[in-house]
């Protein structure tokens, strides 16, 4: 009778649940449709103020009051804190498995859950004693805490999954590895809290893999920062910022070919992580994607890598090698800085060897100072301004044999640099290129530069000698200067000018070596600083010492400083073409003792400072017997002591004989070319 009234008033109330009924010792709840009869479902519920024990069978249905009733599910709290709940069977009618279900089951160690179950609530499995559990391939969800602090040493999360909630598996001590499905989109934080044993995870999921993450919600927190290895499926196309960020036990990561980006922060203080293979898929490496993961010895960057983020490896102390490849266009600030033991870079990548770098963003700032050996690969055409601009610790470069250009300043303070050898293809080296490589011993000079520019060579103060190819035609301003270690130097035909402070304060030259002395006179120094001569005080032609020194005729001007300080010339010959003797021509050439002017009309273009400091009273000037007069009323030549007339031979084009080179002597020259007497 009270079964019926019960009934009657559900009816009134249209409750969704009629009150509960026992059939051999498990409660259930039927439950009735909005009009307020039964439907002919029923869940297992609470077994009233006791607790189900041992071993329980769920039926798929059960009859009570004439009626049939299928069991579809699971309450709330249904085996909550059942102790002594030791096993459940769970029919496959069973479509729901509401929160809380078997929460403090402790006794209960396995458990089927029935393929209809879609959805594994809120603490459903809570502290229970599981140590093996089957979940359905159509779960598409598991609740926050639904498995925690159960004791299960392995887990399969069905392909179907889509959402697994924070803390679900935390706690699950005994838990050593666990693959996360291609279709979860959601991993809540600290899913995995608290797996101390958790030391393999594979992670088939995309949306898992390349979420953006954060540096307090990662794959690390995820997991309890406690995996050693992870594996990442062939259907993950992105590692996302900050993934494995801080995974400091993290050993060992195999990424698929599949990766084309790894993000910002991706693998950010992985401290323990020893090696990493870049597959050839991958296109980016993100800002600080590797930075302080100081035990990886090597790492291999594939050619598809276009994108290196700023400090991507800094701080990887134990990286001893690395190669840039050809395809890399970009390579940030400091993305090798602080790698201590990293002594040997190699770049292929024209983009990264030939762009403009200034003197806080280069190579020493993007690789560290302490490499010592730098080798660009063969598709390097050239090297940019500022490329190894400050790197101190750099020994020797290997230049590839198709290099066109070194830029302004390219080497500019490689203090430790001992050899540049410069390939023969390079047409261009630029302002300061290897100023102040004070280690600098030798260096080529490529044939085809036709210019030294200004402080190319500056301050390389380990310089012994240098050879000036032919070809050059000018050496620029402070090209050579302060390279006190200089001794020989080789000047060739071709050049026909040196600027100003070419070679200041070379004060170690000893040899001054040009083609010849008509070559030598007809290069425009812009004063003594820029002549080697007057620093050398030897000059050389063809390898022989000169002392006497014979200027052929044709020669029309001996220009500023041309023989500066040469106090080792003991005599000079100046031929009658010569009309120019400029500034400071002969000064100081204290061991002059003959001077001979084989010009009949006096050079009157001759300056104060033309012969000064030349002994005037030691010296004998020897002129043409018809010019003696003229040369003792015209200073500087009146200076000299002793003049003395000579024989000096007609003039070459001196076609009517009378000393002077004039319109006529070219006329007769022509009537006699013409045929006439």
């Amino acid at each position: 009778m009270r079964f019926f009234v019960s009934l009657i008033f559900l009816t009134v109330t249209t409750l969704t649940w009629a009150q509960g009924f026992e059939v051999d010792g498990i409660f259930y709840e039927g439950r009735l449709s909005d009009d307020g009869t039964y439907t002919s479902e029923a869940y297992v519920t609470k077994k009233g103020s006791g607790y189900y024990s041992g071993s329980l069978v769920i039926p798929s249905q059960v009859q009570t009051g004439g009626r049939t009733f299928n069991v579809i599910g699971i309450h709330s709290s249904a085996f909550r804190n059942c102790t002594s709940l030791t096993s459940v069977t769970i029919p496959s009618s069973v479509k729901q498995i509401d929160g809380y279900a078997f929460y403090g089951c402790s006794a209960l160690t396995s458990v089927n859950i029935p393929s209809g179950v879609k959805s594994i609530g809120d603490y459903t499995f809570f502290r229970s004693g599981l140590t093996s559990v089957s979940m359905p391939s159509g779960v598409t969800s598991i609740g926050e805490y639904a498995f925690a602090g159960c004791a299960m040493k392995s887990i399969t999360i069905p392909s179907t999954v889509t959402h697994i909630s924070s803390y679900a598996f935390s706690g699950c001590r005994s838990l050593t590895s666990v693959t996360i499905p291609a279709n979860v989109v959601d991993l809540g934080d600290k899913a995995f809290y608290n797996c101390n044993a958790l030391a393999s995870v594979t992670i088939n999921s995309n949306h898992v893999a390349s979420r953006t993450y954060t540096p307090s919600y990662n794959l690390t927190t995820i997991f309890n920062n406690n995996p050693t290895k992870y594996t990442l499926g062939t259907s993950v196309s992105e590692i996302g910022d900050y993934a494995f960020y801080n995974s400091a036990v993290m050993t060992s990561v195999t990424i698929p070919n599949s990766v084309k980006t790894i993000g910002d922060n991706a693998f950010y203080g992985c401290a323990n992580l020893t090696s990493v293979s870049i597959p050839s898929s991958t296109k980016s490496i993100g800002n600080q994607a590797f930075q302080g993961c100081t035990k990886l010895t090597s790492v291999s960057i594939p050619t598809s890598v276009k994108t290196i983020g700023d400090y991507a490896f800094q701080g990887c102390y134990n990286l001893t090698s690395v190669t840039i490849p050809a395809n890399v266009a970009e390579i940030g600030t400091y993305a090798f800085n602080g790698c201590n033991l990293l002594t040997s870079v190699t770049i292929n990548s024209n983009l990264v060897a030939s762009r403009s770098y200034n003197g806080s963003t280069n190579f020493a700032s993007i690789f560290g100072n302490q490499v010592t050996n730098y080798t660009l690969g063969s598709s390097v055409t050239s090297i940019g301004d500022y490329a190894f601009y400050g790197c101190s610790g750099i020994t020797s470069v290997s230049l590839p044999s198709n290099l066109r250009s070194i830029g302004n300043d390219a080497f500019y303070n490689c203090t430790g640099l001992t050899a540049a050898a410069i390939p023969n293809n390079v047409n261009s080296i630029g302002d300061y290129a290897f100023r102040g490589c004070s280690g600098l011993q030798s260096v080529n000079i490529p044939t085809g530069i036709t210019k030294i520019n200004r402080y190319a060579f500056a301050g390389c103060s380990g310089l012994t000698a240098v050879t000036i190819p032919e070809g050059v035609t000018t050496i620029g301003s402070y090209a050579f200067n302060e390279c006190s270690g200089l001794s020989s130097v080789i000047i060739p035909a071709s050049v026909t000018s040196c600027v100003s402070g070419a070679f200041y304060l070379c004060n170690g030259l000893t040899k001054a070596q040009f083609a010849s002395v008509e070559s030598f006179c007809k290069i425009k120094f812009d004063n003594s600083s820029a002549n080697p001569l007057s620093y050398a005080k030897h000059l050389y032609i063809d390898d022989q010492e000169v002392t006497e020194v014979d200027i052929p005729e044709g020669i029309t001007e001996i220009g500023t400083s041309q023989f500066y300080g040469f106090s080792n010339m003991t005599s000079v010959i100046i031929p009658g073409s010569v009309t120019n003797i400029g500034n400071y021509a002969f000064y100081k050439c204290t061991g002059l003792t003959s001077v001979t002017c084989k010009a009949t009309s006096v050079p009157t273009t001759v300056t104060s400072t033309s012969f000064q400091n030349v002994p005037f009273d030691e010296a004998t000037l020897y002129v043409p017997k018809s010019a003696v007069n003229a040369y003792q009323n015209n200073a500087p030549w009146s200076n000299f002591t002793n003049i003395q007339g000579i024989d000096v031979g007609p003039l070459i084009g001196d076609a009517n004989q009378n000393g002077e080179i004039e319109i006529g002597d070219v006329t007769r020259i022509l009537w006699i070319m013409a045929g006439g007497e």
